[in-house]
């Protein structure tokens, strides 16, 4: 999660924005109002709109709450992997209790933590899978996994 990401108020101009948005090389932006709740959301493709539009202020361009796609800070982890694939976003902003942008959750991140996940070693796996489940084997286990995939998407594994 980017917990220094950037943000901006919907009094702003969308020229600046554009120049916040190029320099810190973000897509994505939450709108937020005084208290730092989140109030808006604006994409790439909002300031370019209002740049050829000639609109003046980021509230002119900017998504309303109601579309906007987030997570709780206290949600998992898996939530906000879901809700980006599903939407197909590159960033959910990630709110507190009070309705205040805690981060934003981009897309790389998810790439980036996933892709880790690929240097530990398979014995490593099997080691904490075999302290969480005792008394099941290693044999057990993938042959459940084979009958999951299967009843899932109906291709056999072998």
């Amino acid at each position: 999660m980017d917990k220094e990401f950037i943000a901006v108020s919907p009094g702003d101009r969308v020229v600046d924005v554009s120049l916040k948005m190029e320099k810190t090389r973000k897509f994505t932006t939450p709108v937020v109002d005084d208290e730092g709740k989140l109030v808006g959301w604006v994409t790439s493709f909002d300031v370019m709109r209002g740049l050829r539009d000639g609109v003046e202020l980021v509230s002119d361009v900017m998504q309303p709450p109601e579309r906007i796609v987030h997570v709780n800070e206290n949600d998992p982890a898996r939530l906000a992997v879901l809700e980006t694939a599903h939407h197909k976003l590159v960033s959910v902003p990630v709110l507190d209790d009070e309705g205040r942008v805690v981060g934003v959750v981009r897309s790389f991140d998810i790439v980036e933590t996933l892709s880790q996940l690929y240097e530990i070693k398979v014995y490593k796996i099997f080691e904490a899978m075999n302290s969480e489940l005792k008394g099941v084997s290693w044999d057990e286990l993938m042959e459940a996994a084979a009958i999951i995939t299967r009843r899932r998407t109906g291709k056999r594994i072998h």
